[in-house]
């Protein structure tokens, strides 16, 4: 197993473990994001190692994060990318506090510790360190971090739509995979559907157009169809699953509004497209049996699902990495949540893998924490997979 001790020694003196506990302790909750005062610290950490960076801020203390580094001779460009944004904590109870940082046996945490600052900051040093470790790179090394990412992604389309960041052959993403290699995830459709009909009392119900109806009967015919089916060799079965509800006013009136969201993860060649418009279907189906009855279907997130090949150099470079680093399993796996991966892949033909520090099943979690040697490992798999893949 390959352990870089100048690396390891260089950890200690950055002191980089103090350094998340920072990150953690800054509070970055989307909404509404404040990612700002965050991409602040990685400028000032940035600055203190002579290392030129772009600070794009937004409305609303909103900002991404661009920093690159160039090799001694032209070559391919390799992207270390992460998110400063985190959800909320939730309801319940936190045994450590939520935003402390905490250390207890080897864990730290707190609210992104997991998902991702631990990723970021990993990134982060790596990128710092990487020319200290390379005799001769060539190429260049970019660092972006976005904002926005736990709502849809928001940071990464304005990077690419701004062109903080154009053309890249490959891209790490830090998302928690507890350091196992990501090559495959689904995408996203989430779905608003609106009913309206008309109001009337409850005693007299054939006087109104119920619009909870209008919703029942667009969910069954839904649930009918067969745009769910499909399988992929690193993914499980595409999902659909209803996940907010709100009509009525009074138990005695009928309803003449409804709305219900949708949350849809597809898999590798299902068609966005055709799926909206088969919802589309399904409502002008219904204001057609019930012309009182309005059925409107809109697409509030499309995000595409990812996959690299097998093939690619920067899996072959990682999987090699990763069984320097005493990783037992190197095969490629799949992931049900999306990246900013899903906006990137869009635009070019670049190489897109997921490896992370923190546990998958503790995003969003309450307690949710990150295995302190475990973070310090991924500064060293990011390393060794730059030094690789910009040889």
């Amino acid at each position: 197993m390959i352990m870089n001790k100048l690396l390891t020694d260089w950890l200690v003196e950055q002191k980089v473990v103090a350094r998340l506990q920072t990150a953690v302790r800054c509070e970055t909750v989307n909404p509404p994001g404040n990612e700002l005062r965050l991409a602040r610290q990685i400028q000032e950490l940035l600055q203190a190692h002579q290392i030129s960076c772009e600070l794009y801020e937004q409305a609303d203390g909103r900002a991404n994060l661009i920093a690159r580094r160039m090799g001694q001779k032209p070559g391919k460009c390799l992207v270390f990318c992460g998110h400063l944004d985190t959800v909320p904590i939730g309801n319940s109870a936190w045994s450590h506090p939520a935003f402390s940082g905490e250390i207890r046996d080897g864990r730290l945490y707190g609210r992104g510790s997991s998902d991702m600052k631990s990723g970021l900051l990993a990134l982060l040093y790596a990128f710092i360190y990487f020319p200290q470790g390379v005799s001769d790179w060539q190429g260049e090394l970019v660092f972006a971090a976005t904002f926005g990412e736990e709502t849809g992604s928001e940071g990464a389309k304005v990077m690419i739509e701004q062109n903080q960041l154009t053309h890249f052959d490959a891209m790490i993403i830090a998302e928690p995979t507890d350091n196992q290699l990501i090559t495959a995830h689904k995408g996203v459709m989430w779905v608003q559907i609106e009913s309206k009909g008309r109001t009337a009392h409850a005693s007299m119900p054939k006087e109104g157009v119920n619009a909870i109806e209008g919703l029942h009967l667009f969910l069954n015919r839904l649930q009918q169809i067969g745009w769910h089916s499909g399988q992929h060799p690193l993914l499980t079965e595409p999902t659909m699953t209803v996940t907010t509800i709100n009509s009525g006013k009074k138990t005695n009136v009928i309803p003449d509004y409804g709305e219900m969201t949708i949350d849809i993860r597809t898999i590798p060649g299902q068609d966005h497209q055709q799926i909206v418009q088969s919802m589309q279907t399904i409502a002008a189906d219904i204001m057609r049996s019930y012309p009182e009855m309005t059925v409107d279907v809109q697409l509030l997130l499309d995000l595409p699902p990812v996959m690299t090949s097998g093939d690619a150099e920067l899996v072959n470079v990682a999987k090699a990495s990763l069984a320097d680093h005493g990783i037992s399993n190197v095969a490629e796996r799949g992931a049900n949540y999306f990246t900013d991966a899903s906006v990137f892949s869009q635009y070019g033909d670049g190489e897109i893998i997921i490896i992370g520090p923190g546990k998958p099943e503790l995003a969003h979690q309450t307690n949710e924490y990150v295995e302190v040697d475990t973070y310090l490992q991924a500064v060293h798999l990011y390393v060794e997979i730059a030094k690789r893949y910009l040889k």
